[in-house]
């Protein structure tokens, strides 16, 4: 069965992992980002629906991908923890300062979430740019060993 698979932060790091997610046969149920903008052109990018309400992106998602700037990955993380997620959902951040442990407020209410960080060694100058270049790239990635399952699987799949 497809994952599906929730998008906070439409950026240009959120944007590229969101379109690869739907190039690789991934479901990317909904977009969500605080830059109306951003949000829209990143989900347009993407391919995918974009929604305002952070409970609304991520109900019943199952990989839920945070791809916020490093600074904002705790207030996500604090604000997500209020929300419901899918059991076993896989949620991980792509800061490339930050561990999973800025995550584990989540565990509060979704206790069987598992928690990572993956971050790709490739910077992004524009998503379309950097869709050429993401084939092989290597990835810092770290976490529970079902998120790591998870993600690896992910980037092969890239």
């Amino acid at each position: 069965m497809k994952k599906k698979v929730a998008i906070i932060g439409p950026g240009r790091d959120g944007a590229t992992l969101g379109r690869l997610f739907v190039l690789s046969d991934f479901g990317v149920q909904s977009v969500v980002g605080n830059r109306p903008e951003t949000a829209a052109e990143g989900a347009k990018f993407i391919g995918a629906p974009l929604v305002t309400d952070l409970e609304e992106a991520v109900r019943g998602a199952d990989v839920v991908a945070i791809c916020v700037p490093d600074r904002e990955v705790p207030g996500v993380a604090a604000e997500l923890a209020s929300v419901p997620l899918a059991d076993q959902a896989v949620v991980f951040h792509t800061s490339g300062s930050l561990s999973s442990r800025n995550l584990e407020t989540l565990r509060s209410k979704n206790r069987g979430v598992a928690l990572a960080s993956a971050h790709p060694l490739q910077s992004f100058a524009s998503p379309k740019e950097a869709m050429g270049r993401m084939r092989g790239v290597t990835w810092s990635i770290e976490g529970d060993e079902r998120a790591l399952a998870f993600l690896d699987g992910m980037v092969a799949g890239f």
